[in-house]
C-alpha cells in the first residue's frame, strides 16, 4: 500500500513533499479520501508553535480524481522546523 504524500506549496511552488505520517491531523480524514495520494496543502496559517493548513487537494493520481477539501492540518515535531525554514525562504523572494 502506498502512502498518502503531503505536498505544501506556495504560489504554486512546491516547497515541501514528505509522508503523511508527519501529519498530526485535528480533524479525521474522510473515509472516503483515505486513500489519497497526496494531499497538496495551499493555506498557511502560522501560529509560532505550529503551522496549519486550512485548504488541501486531494488527489488520486490513478484515478484522476481531484477534490478540494477545507480543512485544519497540523504540522508537529521536527517537520515543523523544516517547513519554517521553507516558508521563511519563499517569503524572501
Amino acid at each position: 500500500m502506498v502512502k498518502t504524500r503531503i505536498v505544501v506549496a506556495i504560489g504554486g511552488e512546491t516547497i515541501y513533499e514528505g509522508p503523511g505520517s508527519n501529519i498530526d491531523w485535528t480533524e479525521k480524514i474522510p473515509q472516503e479520501h483515505a486513500g489519497a495520494d497526496r494531499y497538496e496543502l495551499t493555506e498557511i496559517s502560522y501560529f509560532g508553535d505550529r503551522l496549519q493548513f486550512s485548504r488541501a487537494n486531494i488527489v488520486k493520481d490513478d484515478k484522476g480524481y481531484q477534490h478540494q477539501d477545507h480543512r485544519w492540518f497540523t504540522i508537529k515535531g521536527s517537520e515543523l522546523t523544516q517547513l519554517e525554514d521553507l516558508i521563511k525562504d519563499s517569503a524572501g523572494r
